[in-house]
């Protein structure tokens, strides 16, 4: 089973996951920031910002196919 696979199996206990992302930012769209905020920290390393942007858009597309594989459409 794939890491991925087991993570969102019925069979692991369900707990609280933080996942990493070093890409080129995060755009916070209603995906990520509703019904609760699920950015938890932002850093900027080239620029120096704390507000999460993406000045690019990979990041938030990596993050947002993610956050599918977490929720699937039906």
């Amino acid at each position: 089973m794939s890491l991925m696979k087991h993570l969102f199996s019925a069979e692991t206990p369900r707990r609280r996951l933080s996942i990493a992302f070093l890409d080129t930012g995060v755009s916070p769209v209603e995906d990520f920031i509703l019904p609760e905020n699920r950015i938890v920290a932002f850093r900027d390393l080239i620029n120096g910002k704390t507000a999460p942007y993406d000045d690019n858009g990979h990041g938030t597309h990596v993050t947002g196919a993610f956050q599918k594989l977490k929720n699937p459409l039906p």
